[in-house]
């Protein structure tokens, strides 16, 4: 782990998995990893991965992050005049490090919600539901 301060300053959204060892906040085009010390619950910042939907790192634009029930995934949905709506799935490492896996834009699956406000998985992880203009399952 990198000891150094995020840069970020607007976070919009964060999500702590059920294992609680790390925070994942979502800031416009950052998603930034902490670790948690299970001791004194301070947190200590891991990386920060950009998101500009050209690199591979997921979709700018990020609104809502969520957790998978069994702390394997990250969901995170991107909704933006000026970007390309869609759900960024990363997966985690046993260290708690992302990989994204997955990018499900709404110009590929034209049914896909516009102006999300609202992520849920269902309890057994098989279902993710986006809410907008619409619900996405």
């Amino acid at each position: 782990m990198r000891e150094q301060v995020c840069p970020m300053k607007l976070f919009l959204e964060f999500v702590i998995p059920n294992d609680g060892k790390d925070l994942y906040a979502a800031t416009f085009n950052n998603l930034v990893h902490y670790k948690i010390d299970q001791q004194k619950s301070d947190l200590q910042f891991v990386e920060s991965i950009t998101s500009d939907g050209n690199t591979g790192n997921g979709l700018p634009g990020f609104k809502k992050i969520i957790a998978s029930n069994d702390n394997k995934n990250i969901y995170v949905f991107s909704s933006s005049m000026f970007t390309t709506s869609g759900i960024s799935v990363y997966k985690r490492d046993n260290d708690g490090n992302l990989e994204l896996v997955e990018k499900l834009l709404n110009t590929d699956y034209p049914f896909m919600v516009e102006s999300p406000f609202s992520l849920a998985l269902s309890p057994d992880d098989k279902y993710l539901y986006a809410a907008g203009t619409s619900i996405l399952f």
